[in-house]
């Protein structure tokens, strides 16, 4: 198996949870998915930085960034 300090990052577009590997990680390891946020979710969470260091942003930037 691979030491503590390593990091596997596996890319997909979808994920077989029923694979040998897809197991046999979740077993061994730790399995995070991080699915894309939509538009307006998106535009909450930039919405929710910006004010959690004392700064505004105005909708038109917040759509400019996205």
């Amino acid at each position: 198996f691979f030491p503590d300090t390593t990091h596997v990052i596996f890319v997909e577009h979808e994920v077989d949870k029923r694979s040998r590997l897809y197991k046999t990680i979740k077993e061994v390891g730790y399995v995070a998915e991080f699915n894309s946020l939509d538009t307006r979710t998106l535009g909450i969470w930039i919405n929710s930085l910006c004010k959690e260091e004392g700064k505004s942003i105005s909708t038109e930037a917040i759509n400019y960034l996205i």
